[in-house]
C-alpha cells in the first residue's frame, strides 16, 4: 500500500501550463518533510542533523495495522537545507528532496502534549499544517523540543501514521558550503501562448562526491515547484539517468553547434536530456509526455 498523493497546482488558462501542471504534480509518498526538523543534537552546542542520519517509521494506519515502513537519509546539505533521501518499502524507487535546517515550514505551534514513543513517555511540541509542505493533505507532527526529533506524524487527520521506530544519528562535523551550490542554468519552453521555464539549480553537497539538484519549473505568474535529483556533477545530470547511447547535433545552441548525447530520466513525466560530455552541460531538456513534448532550450549559464 502506497501512501501517496498529488500536488494540486493552479494554472493559467493556456494549454501549456494545464499540460506543465499535470506533467509537473510531484507524485510522492506521505514521507516527504517529516524528517526536515529532526535536529538531532546528541549534546548540547553540538551540531544538529549530520550527513549519515537515518530515520526508520512505520506507516501505521488507524487501526494499528503496519501498512509499510518509510525510511529518510540525510545525504547532503547546504548551508541552509538538508537534502534527504525517501525509500518506502511499498515503492518502486526512493525519490529525494530538500528541507531547511530552520524547521517546519507553512506549520503552527498548536500546543504540547506527552505521547509513548520508542524512548518512553515524552512531551511533544504539535505542529499543525493544513497543506502539508504544498500538498493538499492535512497533517500534525509531534516534535521533542528537546532534541528536534519528529516522533509522529498524522496525515488527513489520523487516517495513518508515520510512527518512528528507529534512528542512527550521526554526531555533526564541521561543514564549510562548496562554490558548486548556487550553480544555476536557465532554460526556456516558448512555444505555446505562455513562455515555461526550468531552473536547474545545484543545491546540496552530497555523499560521495555527489550533489543534490532541484529542477525547478514556473512560468511568468507561476511557480509549479520542483522535482529532486542526486546528481554526480553540479550541472544537473541525474545519477541514475540512463544513456540511451544516441548522439545528434543541437545547431542553433548559446554556445552554437554542439555535439550532445542522449540521456533519459524516468521519472513522474520522462526527462530526455541533450548532454555534452566536454562541457558536462546540459543544453536541452525535454519533458516527454502523452500530451507531446515540451525541449527546454539552455537560455542561461552560470
Amino acid at each position: 500500500m502506497t501512501m501517496g498523493f498529488k500536488k494540486k497546482v493552479r494554472v493559467g488558462k493556456g494549454g501549456v501550463s494545464t499540460i506543465l501542471a499535470v506533467v509537473i504534480v510531484v507524485v510522492v509518498v506521505a514521507a516527504a518533510g517529516s524528517a526536515a526538523y529532526a535536529f538531532l543534537s546528541l549534546d548540547k552546542g553540538k551540531e544538529t542533523v549530520a550527513i549519515g542520519t537515518v530515520l526508520q517509521y512505520d506507516i501505521v494506519q488507524s487501526d494499528g495495522t503496519v501498512a509499510g515502513t518509510v525510511e529518510e537519509s540525510y545525504i547532503g546539505q547546504s548551508d541552509s537545507d538538508y537534502f534527504i533521501k525517501v525509500a518506502e518499502s511499498n515503492a518502486s524507487s526512493a525519490f529525494y528532496w530538500s528541507d531547511p535546517k530552520s524547521g517546519p515550514r507553512d506549520a503552527k505551534r498548536a500546543g504540547t502534549t506527552t505521547i509513548d514513543t520508542i524512548d518512553g513517555r515524552r512531551s511533544m511540541e504539535v505542529w499543525e499544517h493544513d497543506r502539508y509542505r504544498g500538498f493538499d493533505v492535512s497533517a500534525k507532527s509531534y516534535i521533542d523540543s528537546s532534541n528536534g526529533m519528529p516522533y509522529r506524524i498524522e496525515f488527513d487527520h489520523g487516517a495513518y501514521a508515520y510512527v518512528l521506530k528507529w534512528y542512527g544519528p550521526e554526531q555533526g562535523a564541521s561543514y564549510k558550503e562548496s562554490g558548486d551550490v548556487g550553480m544555476a542554468y536557465e532554460y526556456v519552453f516558448d512555444e505555446g501562448p505562455e513562455a515555461m521555464y526550468l531552473e536547474v539549480r545545484c543545491i546540496a553537497d552530497c555523499i560521495g562526491g555527489r550533489y543534490g539538484v532541484a529542477y525547478g519549473f514556473r512560468s511568468a505568474t507561476e511557480d509549479f515547484g520542483a522535482s529532486y535529483f542526486l546528481c554526480g556533477i553540479p550541472q544537473g545530470l541525474p545519477s541514475d539517468a540512463i544513456d540511451t547511447k544516441s548522439t545528434t547535433t543541437l545547431e542553433d545552441t548559446l554556445d552554437g553547434p554542439v555535439e550532445v548525447g542522449i540521456w533519459e530520466i524516468l521519472y513522474d513525466a520522462d526527462y530526455v536530456l541533450y548532454y555534452d560530455p566536454a562541457s558536462q552541460v546540459i543544453y536541452r531538456v525535454v519533458l516527454a509526455t502523452g500530451w507531446g513534448e515540451m525541449p527546454f532550450e539552455l537560455a542561461k549559464k552560470p
